[in-house]
C-alpha cells in the first residue's frame, strides 16, 4: 500500500485513513482484506479510548470515511450479536482487533427462513474476513464473555440494511445507528 510509518514500521490509523482517502473507488473495490489490513498495526490507544460499548447491543463507532468508504470500529460485549443481515449491496472488509467473534453466512430465498451456509467461522484477534452480499447474508456474534473489537471497512457508507427477524420470520429495513464518532485524524 505504501505510506509513512511509525517508529516500529507499522502504518498508523491516521496514515491508513489518508491512504484510503487517496484510493479511487475502483482501487478500493479490488483490494483483498489481507492486503488492505496488512500494513495497519494501529495501537489501541490511537482510538480505543474513544470506543464506546453498550449493554443492550454491539456498537458502531465511526472512525472515518468519505463518499467512497466508511470505517467503523464495532464494540461487542459478551453474547452480543447482529441479526441475520445484508450490507445494502456494499462490500465489507472486517478485521478482528481484540477478542473472538463468530461469523455465519446464510443463503436467502425470498421470504423463506435463511439457511446457514457451511459451518460458523471463529475469528480471533488479527484475523480478517471479506463479506459480500453476493455470497449471502450473515450474522456476527461474540459468543464469549470477553469484550471484542472489530474494524469494518465498507466500500461505501451504509445508512440502512435488510434484517431478518428470527422471531417473526420477516424482513425489515433497519437504520444503522452510530453511537460515537471517533476523533478523526488530521488529513
Amino acid at each position: 500500500m505504501g505510506s509513512s510509518t511509525g517508529d516500529d514500521g507499522a502504518v498508523t490509523l491516521a496514515d491508513w485513513l489518508r491512504i484510503l482517502h487517496s484510493y479511487s473507488s475502483d482501487k478500493l473495490a479490488s483490494v483483498r482484506a489481507d492486503e488492505l489490513f496488512s500494513e495497519l498495526a494501529t495501537a489501541p490507544e490511537d482510538w480505543y479510548a474513544h470506543l464506546q460499548f453498550c449493554e443492550d447491543a454491539h456498537t458502531r463507532n465511526l472512525v472515518g470515511g468519505s463518499e467512497k468508504f466508511e470505517l467503523v470500529a464495532m464494540g461487542w460485549l459478551g453474547h452480543q450479536k447482529t441479526p441475520i443481515q445484508d450490507h445494502a449491496g456494499q462490500r465489507c472488509w472486517m478485521w478482528v482487533v481484540h477478542g473472538t467473534l463468530t461469523f455465519q453466512s446464510y443463503r436467502r430465498n425470498g421470504s423463506e427462513i435463511p439457511v446457514p451456509l457451511g459451518e460458523p467461522q471463529t475469528l480471533v484477534a488479527g484475523q480478517k474476513l471479506y463479506i459480500d452480499d453476493e455470497w449471502g447474508w450473515h450474522k456476527i456474534e461474540n459468543k464469549g464473555h470477553t469484550p471484542a473489537v472489530s474494524l469494518h471497512l465498507y466500500a461505501h457508507p451504509i445508512s440502512a440494511c435488510q434484517v431478518f427477524d428470527e422471531k417473526t420470520h420477516t424482513v425489515e429495513t433497519r437504520l444503522l445507528e452510530t453511537i460515537s464518532v471517533l476523533a478523526p485524524p488530521s488529513l
